[in-house]
């Protein structure tokens, strides 16, 4: 079987098992790694034809220890690229496609305890306060419902129940509807936001609009977060699941609880959740004050 076949069955695979976009996206990504570097190197792109060693070549060059631009790779970046190929070929093998697993020789770090990497309280105050209305509302519920990316562009105007204080969020990872609590202090910014966007003349019935009034995509969403990061002057790289990561540390260090933490995340195992309950700045967790998690991080 061609690579130009095997990897639109993997794909049906990963969307019958409940895969989000995100992930079904990421795989081809890592995947098209792979193909990529088999034709530069002229190597055959039959599955069938792909061999261990093949596959520790790949492992070990450029394509998969560095970036197009030439800088190094992350190792748990480069570890996500290796997953991605076994789950591949571990794939081809359960259905028949290819007699072994040619990708099971590759390993990566098993059980090694990484904190995630958060925002504190002052670098989130420094975010919100470089942003547009429409951009700071969009960080604020990143940072204050731990909402996911595909969740938030998904939303419509009418998800936002300001009676209720809480928006239901439809486009959940899994099919899934829920509701999210917005916390008090929010809610001011949240009716002023609803009420200049009601205003705005589009069919569309998005939550958030791009400058040509369509709803906007999940990767214009990545880019304005993080250029926002860069403008507010945080050396980390900000991302949509960096600030979901933030919400779900800061909460953890509120409340010691995991299984809160798990319910406000949907997460459907809570050994899913357990990588929260490493704290990791005590100082960032100072601005877990009232209702919001920052305090009002945009008058501060």
């Amino acid at each position: 079987m061609h690579f130009a076949e095997a990897v639109p069955a993997f794909e049906i695979q990963l969307q019958a098992n409940q895969r989000s976009c995100h992930t079904v996206k990421s795989y081809r990504r890592d995947i098209g790694m792979l193909r990529g570097w088999l034709e530069r190197e002229d190597h055959p792109l039959s599955v069938d034809r792909i061999t261990p060693p093949l596959l520790l070549q790949f492992a070990a060059s450029p394509a998969c220890t560095h970036q197009a631009d030439g800088t190094p790779r992350k190792p748990g970046s480069i570890d996500k690229i290796k997953m991605s190929v076994r789950a591949f070929f571990g794939f081809l093998n359960d259905a028949g496609l290819i007699p072994t697993n040619p990708a099971r020789i590759l390993k990566y770090r098993r059980g090694r305890e990484r904190v995630p990497e958060t925002l504190t309280a002052d670098e989130c105050r420094r975010l919100l306060q470089t942003a547009s209305q429409r951009d700071a509302m969009i960080l604020d519920l990143f940072l204050h419902t731990g909402i996911r990316l595909e969740a938030l562009v998904g939303l419509d105007v009418d998800d936002v129940r300001l009676p209720e204080g809480r928006v239901v969020v439809r486009h959940q990872k899994g099919g899934n509807e829920v509701t999210k609590a917005i916390p008090v202090a929010l809610l001011p910014r949240l009716e002023d936001y609803l009420r200049r966007r009601i205003e705005l003349d589009t069919d569309s019935h998005a939550l958030f609009l791009s400058s040509r009034k369509l709803r906007l995509s999940g990767r214009q969403v990545q880019q304005m977060v993080e250029k926002r990061g860069h403008e507010a002057g945080i050396s980390k790289r900000v991302t949509p699941h960096m600030l979901r990561r933030t919400f779900a540390t800061r909460l953890y260090e509120r409340s010691k609880d995991l299984l809160l933490v798990q319910r406000a995340l949907d997460h459907r195992f809570v050994g899913t959740t357990q990588r929260y309950a490493r704290t990791s700045d005590p100082a960032g967790a100072a601005g877990y004050v009232g209702d919001a998690i920052f305090g009002d991080a945009k008058n501060s």
